[in-house]
């Protein structure tokens, strides 16, 4: 057989030793950055192709818990405020989701983690307004003890 790598074979690495907490934050700031900048960057012409595809408004629901999140639903509504499909645009969809998945990034990373998050989008393209209401799920105890009566 040829010095060539088999399709299926593991390849070893060194492990690499543990970072720190402030390296840890440090690259979490930098990928919530760079989020900003993509969903920055995207806004605009996302904007124009989606008025372009008769849409004027947009509600996004999303859910994610236990290490898994997604993008539930992607309504779009035209000038009737009447529900309009975006789904025979391919690349129009992937863009949208995109946009709204760096805008939870770049706010809440790591939303779809342990108890999870969900939430809505509402993109009002005539006014330009882009309302977010996010909701954190987490685990609450309330303990008591008592001795004696």
């Amino acid at each position: 057989m040829s010095d060539a790598k088999k399709p299926d074979a593991v390849e070893q690495t060194q492990p690499t030793a543990p970072i720190t907490m402030s390296e840890a934050l440090r690259l979490y700031k930098e990928r919530q950055e760079r989020a900003y900048e993509q969903a920055q960057k995207r806004m605009p012409e996302l904007r124009v192709c989606l008025r372009l595809a008769a849409v004027v408004r947009l509600e996004v629901e999303y859910d994610g818990c236990g290490d898994e999140g997604q993008l539930e639903r992607i309504t779009c509504f035209d000038e009737q405020d009447k529900e309009v499909s975006i789904n025979g645009h391919p690349k129009l969809e992937e863009a949208v989701q995109d946009f709204f998945y760096d805008v939870l990034e770049c706010r809440y990373g790591g939303w779809e983690n342990n108890e999870g998050a969900y939430g809505t989008f509402g993109w009002n393209l005539r006014e330009d307004t882009l309302h977010h209401e996010h909701n954190a799920r987490f685990t609450d105890v309330h303990t008591e003890e008592h001795d004696g009566l």
